[in-house]
């Protein structure tokens, strides 16, 4: 699994460009929030995944929830910006983007509707992840 992007620092509002990035792979993001002390009630990080204005993924982290794993596809060839918006939120945090081999047997965003669902093969195995949804809400966002 080839490496696209490793990088880790202080949480701040940002934009990182993944250069590059090609349809005939498809790639896994896991941004993941550290020290978790930091994070009061009201922290929220709002992260996202968008080509050419289009969101492939999208997730708000807070303390119950701080971080997201998704494997994505890009619709065409180019650069991909991960978006990182911070709220009442401090800490550091961790991006590993990887590159791998394209295939239906694992799930792979975005799937929002059935016009972007894999097709998969009856009999083989599909294997998938929870973690673009969120799991545990934010406390402001449960009522």
């Amino acid at each position: 699994m080839p490496s696209v992007l490793t990088r880790a620092g202080r949480l701040q509002n940002m934009q990182i460009e993944l250069p590059h990035l090609g349809p005939a792979s498809q790639y896994s993001l896991l941004y993941s929030l550290n020290g978790l002390r930091e994070l009061g009630p009201e922290a929220r990080v709002q992260v996202s995944v968008e080509q050419g204005g289009v969101v492939l993924i999208e997730k708000t982290l807070h303390a119950g929830d701080a971080d997201l794993y998704s494997q994505f596809r890009v619709p065409r060839a180019g650069s991909v910006l991960v978006k990182v918006k911070a709220e009442a939120a401090d800490g550091s945090y961790q991006l590993q983007v990887n590159r791998w081999p394209i295939t239906n047997s694992v799930k792979s965003a975005p799937i929002h509707d059935w016009e972007h669902a894999l097709t998969v093969s009856l009999g083989k195995s599909v294997f998938a992840y929870g973690d673009d949804a969120e799991i545990c809400p934010a406390a402001r966002d449960a009522a």
